[in-house]
């Protein structure tokens, strides 16, 4: 679901619209503050939405191989966010659909390694790809665990089971994030964000599938 905040289109890749939402400048001014210079900064921010945007094509170009197009896919302050028209329903296809981002990030890290490329690039992409498969439904790890759970049970069971593992990961994110800010760290707060959007986005999603089957 993509909130109905202020965003800008940028391009379009492969055929898919890219938008920046307004968010994104807070997370353009974290990657400044983290790095104590402007221009160190906005570097980072830009490497940061190449990397993103990679690993959301990642999800999208491999989901349009089993007949779901992606209507869009937009930059915010949690990271990036490829809006399916549908999701697959063979487990094995989500499976595949939700590793191929991370698959993407690690491919960029080992590419960076290979061309001797900035190590903030290369630790960006490997963070991103092993953060995404935290079991944080519905983050990538999470839409892992639904499809493996739906070898066994039935969809909207395996989605209950993935959201409470979700609410947990929230908890120990939110947890640290907290203890970040005590000390000083801005990226408490991100940690914060990210932990409420897989609280309200794990729910949304079960109460999706339960009353409509999606």
């Amino acid at each position: 679901m993509i909130p109905m905040i202020k965003k800008w289109k940028v391009c379009e890749c492969f055929g898919i619209p890219l938008y920046v939402d307004v968010t994104f400048i807070a997370l353009a001014v974290m990657c400044m503050l983290s790095s104590g210079s402007i221009i160190g900064g906005l570097l980072g921010a830009v490497l940061l939405a190449f990397s993103i945007v990679a690993h959301e094509l990642g999800h999208s170009l491999t989901a349009r191989k089993f007949g779901c197009p992606t209507r869009l896919i937009v930059l915010s302050v949690l990271g990036g966010c490829a809006a399916l028209e549908k999701l697959p329903r063979s487990p094995k296809q989500e499976l595949l659909v939700a590793v191929a981002g991370p698959a993407v990030s690690f491919a960029l890290g080992v590419i960076g390694i290979a061309c001797g490329a900035m190590a903030s690039f290369i630790v960006l992409n490997f963070c991103l790809g092993l953060f995404n498969l935290l079991p944080g439904f519905p983050m990538d790890g999470g839409r892992v665990l639904r499809a493996a759970l739906q070898m066994k049970l039935p969809r909207v069971k395996a989605t209950w089971w993935a959201m409470r593992v979700g609410r947990v990961v929230a908890c120990i994110l939110g947890g640290l994030g907290f203890i970040a800010l005590l000390h000083g760290g801005v990226n408490g707060l991100m940690l914060m964000l990210i932990a409420w959007f897989i609280w309200k986005a794990g729910h949304q999603e079960y109460i999706a599938v339960s009353c409509y089957g999606a």
